[in-house]
């Protein structure tokens, strides 16, 4: 397979997944897609407002201690921006598609602009012969990029159980604190993986499915109820 068909089936198999479910999921609905938006919106403000942090810091700063403070900011900054967004926008009787909605809103954004715009500018890259961009050797590509395409699959499914977590801490606090030390946790175990110790990428996906299942599995003991009901009973009160 050539450069450009590889590309297209790591953008699509990164997207289609959750976009599918959402829309058999949400059917659509006026008031499913404005939580879906929100919820993107909310994950883009995380990012716009920690950035300017990240870039001050990074050029003085070893890769041990660059790590620790991104893994810090995403925590605090994405739960933050959630637990408002969702103080915010979900109110009255709460179901479990309204809290869905917003977490794959918030997810799929994630995609769009972390992977898929990369993805997109390669595949640019490759159809105009600009030699400025890199495009990495095609072994490397459908190596790493069907990893990081899976990655972002699993990724979205841990911004759901985030969210569940969030809009539950609304009435309980301590999840809220509890959602920031997790999500700084993933990150943290990610890039030390992934930057100091070279844990190879497959291993490191592993290792992040485990940590969104342990994740739901907290959700379901904590919660006492099946978790399976988020995802099968749209119109259940949350």
């Amino acid at each position: 397979m050539d450069y450009i068909s590889i590309l297209i089936i790591i953008i699509l198999i990164a997207l289609l997944p959750w976009i599918c479910f959402y829309c058999y999921y949400s059917k659509l609905r006026r008031s499913q897609l404005k939580l879906f938006l929100l919820g993107g919106i909310g994950w883009l403000a995380a990012l716009i407002l920690r950035v300017p942090i990240l870039t001050a810091t990074y050029p003085i700063l070893d890769i041990t201690i660059q790590i620790t403070i991104a893994a810090t900011l995403a925590g605090v900054f994405e739960e933050s921006f959630r637990f408002l967004f969702a103080k915010s926008f979900l109110k009255g009787e709460i179901k479990n598609e309204d809290v869905l909605s917003f977490g794959i809103g918030w997810g799929v954004v994630e995609i769009l602009i972390l992977h898929t715009l990369t993805m997109v500018i390669l595949l640019i890259a490759v159809i105009y012969n600009i030699p400025e961009i890199p495009v990495p050797p095609l072994e490397k590509l459908i190596s790493e990029g069907f990893a990081g395409a899976f990655e972002r699959i699993i990724a979205v499914a841990l911004h759901v159980a985030l969210t569940i977590l969030i809009v539950k801490s609304l009435k309980n606090k301590i999840l809220f604190l509890f959602a920031i030390i997790y999500h700084a946790l993933v990150d943290f175990i990610a890039g030390f993986g992934y930057y100091v110790f070279d844990i190879p990428i497959w291993s490191l996906e592993f290792l992040f499915v485990i940590l969104t299942l342990i994740l739901y599995g907290i959700i379901h003991v904590y919660l006492k109820k099946d978790v399976r009901d988020f995802f099968l009973k749209p119109e259940e009160p949350f």
